[in-house]
């Protein structure tokens, strides 16, 4: 048995605590701070918050925005992930400057650093303006004398004979246009490591990153945006004999120039490197994309360029696309939304893959909320493993709700084949294989609200494959204002039942926050049941133990470093995580 332990500062932003985390249902308070501008108007009801992964949580992912930026309990966050294609989820906590995304698929992996938004109302952000906004004083004696004013006010030299009762105070106010607008940029640097020790072959992994991403709009004075991102990665194992092994090297991860869509230009070009816009499941793109907003909100586009391969060094020039697609809204609220679009490829010259993607979202305030994504294959008479036709590769379908009261139930459907391509994103598989190997699973998640301070939570799940099937299971406990009020805890029994291997658990985590962060810990115990070997020597158990430090300034600095241990029957692993960031 392999031993290994992990620790990571991997991040890329501030794994900041959940300080003065606000619960179901209780409305926010505070104005709004400076970073509140960071959310971009998308019409007159609704804001974009733009936010990035701070840190990874159990089923779900820390955000860089919290309640001052206008987030609250409820909202949806779309990740759009480097590699393509985007995870939903759902805000489950908020803080004062972060907040939890709970992820609709919990199996789902979004990297620390990955951009998303959340659409917010337009009144949530004025309301909290007039909230605290200080009443004028008055006396409560009707005689009592009035103070004269200490300085006359000179005369208004405009009459507002346009505006009409009824109207928004402001709806005469003509707004800027981008290139009238003030040059802004922001960003944030960067770095990262993660340490691994394991005692069976007293081996050492270590992950070194270093990076920097900036964002400048309107520096050219057309309402531009121009974005870098990149990072520096070094890489190094250490083993006893002569086989340690070192790399290291610069990673692009986007350079782009974007221009257009906004009230007054309906088109949008982007061109360079950037992961696409109007259909993120096509992923990153070295070359030029193009939208345009349609009258009632419904969108068309198309791209061409080079596809980088998505592994660590993002290396390009070998897998031309095509695509297009239409992006249709029911209105501007977009609650009702549907998309199709098709992407043609190729590998050195050669056809390689014909793909068609739809998506459906429908996500009213009140009711349930739908999500469907399929991807279509079309194969030739030229695809031996598949032959002519057309074939499903790929779905992703969910339906949850919140009721009255808190509590919330959703399902989901995922569905995996690997598709038949040229291009080197996979292992090379038999014919056998990549005609055979698919993946089906089924899942339910229930969460109970017993009080202000006390859930219940239960997921089950089912799967098959192509060989067998299995399932997993967990019930949990979350406690709030455990140990004061600044503490939560949770506790939950767990079972997995897989090809290979079976296991089942207990896990126990607690959480103290304080003016500066959090502290975190976590403890596990889990018997596995390993297939193929004799009976005094198919079970194994493990225990694994974590202890974490979140730190952040409200200058823009954020700090976080976890250690993990791994005790199995005779082996131990290690791991530290150390993060530091910079925003501005």
């Amino acid at each position: 048995m392999r031993s290994s332990i992990a620790i990571t500062l991997a991040g890329v932003l501030a794994s900041a605590p959940l300080a003065n985390a606000k619960l179901p249902g209780v409305p926010l308070t505070g104005l709004p701070s400076p970073s509140a501008s960071r959310a971009t108007r998308q019409d007159d009801d609704t804001q974009t918050v733009e936010l990035r992964v701070a840190a990874q949580r159990p089923r779900g992912v820390l955000v860089d925005r919290g309640s001052v930026d206008g987030l609250a309990i409820g909202d949806r966050v779309r990740f759009r992930r480097r590699a393509g294609g985007v995870v939903d989820g759902r805000v489950v906590e908020v803080g004062e400057r972060n907040a939890l995304v709970a992820l609709d698929d919990p199996a789902a992996t979004v990297e620390l650093g990955t951009r998303g938004e959340a659409t917010i109302p337009s009144s949530r952000l004025e309301g909290e303006i007039e909230r605290i906004a200080p009443a004028t004083e008055t006396e409560s004696d009707e005689d009592a004398p009035l103070e004269p004013a200490t300085e006359a006010h000179p005369p208004w030299t405009k009459d507002d004979d346009e505006w009409q009762e009824g109207e928004p105070l402001l709806a005469r106010i003509v707004p800027l246009r981008p290139d009238e607008r003030a040059p802004s940029y922001s960003g944030r640097i960067w770095a990262s490591a993660d340490e691994i020790t394991s005692s069976e072959d007293d081996r050492t992994d270590g992950f070194e990153r270093l990076g920097a991403s900036f964002r400048a709009a309107n520096h050219l004075g057309r309402g531009e945006t121009i974005a870098i991102d990149f990072e520096l990665d070094a890489r190094r194992t250490d083993v006893p004999d002569d086989d340690d092994d070192t790399d290291s090297g610069l990673r692009i991860d986007r350079a782009s120039y974007a221009l257009g869509d906004s009230r007054f230009a309906s088109d949008r070009v982007e061109f360079g490197r950037f992961l696409q816009r109007g259909m993120p499941e096509f992923g990153v793109l070295d070359g030029v994309e193009w939208g345009r907003r349609l009258s009632g909100g419904s969108r068309v586009g198309a791209s061409l360029g080079y596809m980088p391969e998505p592994d660590r060094d993002f290396e390009s020039g070998h897998d031309f696309q095509a695509s297009a697609y239409y992006r249709w809204v029911f209105d501007e609220s977009e609650v009702c939304s549907a998309a199709i679009g098709a992407q043609k490829t190729l590998h050195h010259g050669d056809s390689d893959r014909d793909l068609a993607i739809a998506t459906f979202e429908y996500l009213p305030a009140d009711g349930w909320n739908a999500h469907a994504t399929a991807w279509v294959d079309y194969y030739t008479s030229g695809d031996q493993a598949r032959g002519p036709g057309v074939e499903l590769t790929q779905a992703y379908v969910r339906a949850s709700r919140r009721f009255d009261g808190g509590d919330e139930l959703a399902w989901t459907y995922t569905h995996f084949a690997i598709p038949d391509i040229e291009r080197n994103e996979i292992p090379e598989l038999s014919n056998a294989a990549l005609a055979d190997d698919r993946n089906d699973r089924f899942a339910v998640d229930w969460r109970r609200t017993l009080d202000d301070d006390l859930r219940l939570r239960a997921e089950a799940g089912v799967w098959s494959d192509e060989f067998e099937s299995g399932g997993d299971g967990e019930l949990a406990a979350e406690k709030r204002r455990l140990f004061g009020d600044d503490g939560r805890g949770e506790l939950s029994l767990f079972g997995v039942s897989g090809r290979f291997s079976s296991a089942y658990g207990v896990r126990a985590s607690l959480a103290k926050d304080d003016a500066y962060g959090a502290w975190t810990g976590e403890y596990e115990f889990a018997q596995n049941t390993i297939d193929g070997f004799d009976s005094t020597n198919n079970e194994l158990p493990q225990h694994r133990l974590r202890l974490g430090r979140d730190w952040h300034s409200a200058s823009g600095w954020s700090f976080a470093c976890d250690v993990e241990a791994w005790l199995w029957d005779q082996e131990t692993a290690f791991a530290l995580h150390v993060f530091l960031q910079r925003s501005f």
